[in-house]
Formats: structure tokens, C-alpha cells, sequence
């Protein structure tokens, strides 16, 4: 879901902007993917509940919540450090 957006967003530019029924799509898909926690989505989604952007009004209650889920589910970057002062 979360690829859907990206590829649907990688079809503007600032010189061709996408069309309306385009920007839905990538919306529509985009929530989706933020529904089912998927960190990456959730990571927009809070940026675009903040500040406003494709059309999401600001919401500070939604944008902590795709905070939550990021923090949740997103990469966990004590794991990484971990994985790399094994490394022989």
C-alpha cells in the first residue's frame, strides 16, 4: 500500500503536479497503509497531520498518534548498534 503512494507520488514534479484524482489515490493509499502500521506511512502521515499537506487538515491528536505508531513499529535503532559492534 505504502509502495502505491510512493510510485503514485514519484509521477509529479513541480512543473507537472499531479492531477486531483491522482492525489486521492496516493492519499487514499497512504491512510490505508497507516491504518495497517505501517511505520513508514505513519512517519508521513504524522508529518502531514502537523503541518498540513495533501489535503489532511493540521490535527495535533492524529499527528501523536502516527508518532505512537512510529515509535511502535518503526525500526528500532538500538537493534542496529547492536548488530554492528558484533561485526567482527
Amino acid at each position: 500500500m505504502y509502495n502505491v503512494f510512493l510510485e503514485t507520488m514519484k509521477m509529479s514534479s513541480d512543473e507537472h503536479p499531479l492531477p486531483e484524482k491522482e492525489m486521492e489515490k496516493a492519499k487514499y493509499w497512504l491512510l490505508k497503509a497507516g491504518e495497517n502500521n505501517n511505520w513508514r506511512a505513519a512517519y508521513v502521515l504524522q508529518l502531514c497531520y502537523e503541518k498540513g499537506c495533501m489535503g489532511l487538515p493540521i490535527d495535533s491528536e492524529k499527528s501523536v498518534y502516527y508518532k505512537n505508531v512510529v515509535a511502535k513499529f518503526g525500526p528500532n535503532s538500538s537493534f542496529k548498534r547492536d548488530t554492528l559492534k558484533r561485526a567482527p
